[in-house]
């Protein structure tokens, strides 16, 4: 709670680039001595106490809080048209999972039930950390977890069962991260690529495009049509 008795829903990074930002704001507004230059005073003001407060009126308007501490839980899933036993021998493949997580980190095999991630980052500093298969049942389920000093510890699982009315199999992507420092821990690792929320549902379209095509719809712009394919057929 604010001192005014107010839930705080403005997370830790966002209050100090509010501060800093309305701060700026003020002195700029202020300088020009004028009615514009006044209301973005007034501007940097509401910036400044916002800051400080830890407090939006919009935010709560909206019921959000970004000021939520905790892991960061995303999950999603995708029907494919294909037998769960293919899917599952696919998901496996070593070069699998670094082409469905291409978009937020590199992932190889280091041995037997061990992967090596690099999640990209900004400036092309990614973070690294070793992950091992923690339960596996052929065709079921595939579930893994950070091992080590790992700077956002985190566990992850795919599962695999019949859709309704035999449409395929539904895919189903959870991942789990627990990233240190609060909300500015949590902040952090949003910088490391997609949004959480969406890293798991583009992680599984590419995977169905992977199976069912080879490749990965690469956006226009790129100066190519598509990925390569995956080494091995899937069909």
């Amino acid at each position: 709670m604010t001192e005014s008795g107010k839930t705080m829903n403005v997370g830790d990074v966002e209050r100090v680039v509010s501060g800093l930002a309305g701060g700026a704001l003020v002195m700029w507004g202020l300088r020009r001595r004028s009615l514009g230059g006044l209301v973005l005073a007034a501007a940097g003001a509401e910036l400044v106490r916002r800051g400080i407060s830890g407090h939006c009126a919009v935010y709560e308007w909206l019921g959000r809080n970004a000021a939520q501490t905790g892991p960061i839980e995303i999950e999603s899933a995708v029907t494919i048209d294909k037998p769960a036993a293919e899917l599952y021998r696919a998901w496996c493949n070593p070069d699998m999972l670094s082409r469905v997580m291409g978009d937020f980190a590199d992932v190889r095999s280091t041995g037997e039930r061990h992967w090596r991630w690099n999640a990209h980052g900004p400036a092309d500093k990614g973070v690294e950390w070793e992950s091992e298969i923690t339960e596996e049942r052929e065709g079921e389920l595939l579930r893994w977890r950070s091992v080590g000093d790992a700077a956002f510890p985190n566990d992850g699982e795919v599962r695999f069962h019949e859709a309704p009315q035999g449409l395929g199999t539904e895919v189903r992507l959870a991942m789990r991260f627990d990233p240190p420092g609060g909300a500015l821990g949590r902040g952090a690792i949003k910088m490391l690529g997609p949004t959480p929320q969406r890293l798991a549902s583009r992680a599984l379209l590419r995977f169905k495009n992977l199976v069912e095509t080879g490749s990965v719809p690469v956006p226009q712009g790129n100066g190519a049509a598509q990925a390569g394919t995956v080494p091995g057929q899937f069909g």
